[in-house]
């Protein structure tokens, strides 16, 4: 009695936990559909375009209006899962219209050149106040856009 209450216990609730926190992962995942993301794979190719679709088992994803490193353009990609190394997600226009005009600048410059330093960057887009950038990039780390 002691051995199964303790250990069917901890083995539904671990079941549980894992299904509760899958399904936020893939409600999450689906919630980037329609945004512009950067597929960088496994080869070293990197493919940049629109989410339109994934599959939230294996990863496997369509996107369109796609461009990759090499200036190839598609219509549509399917990617394939296991030949993503790493995804990364551009905001919406949506959400560019949400941030303030000194977010997007910033956002503009880091994406361009990620290794700037605060420093760099007020003077690439004209601002005094380096302690603003460094707020703002926090802010947009926290936002998870860098």
């Amino acid at each position: 009695m002691y051995k199964n209450f303790y250990i069917g216990g901890s083995l539904i609730c671990l079941v549980s936990n894992m299904r509760r926190s899958t399904s936020r992962f893939s409600m999450r995942l689906r919630k980037l559909i329609g945004n512009i993301v950067e597929v960088y794979l496994v080869d070293g190719r990197v493919m940049r375009g629109t989410l339109t679709s994934i599959d939230t088992d294996y990863f496997n994803m369509i996107l369109e209006d796609v461009v990759d490193n090499l200036d190839k353009k598609s219509k549509v990609a399917v990617v394939s899962g296991s030949a993503i190394l790493y995804i990364l997600i551009h905001p919406s226009s949506s959400i560019l219209e949400s941030m303030s005009s000194i977010e997007r600048k910033v956002l503009e410059v880091l994406q361009r050149s990620p290794n700037l330093r605060p420093t760099d960057v007020a003077k690439l887009i004209g601002e005094d106040n380096v302690d603003e950038i460094k707020r703002v990039i926090k802010s947009l780390k926290r936002k998870g856009f860098l």
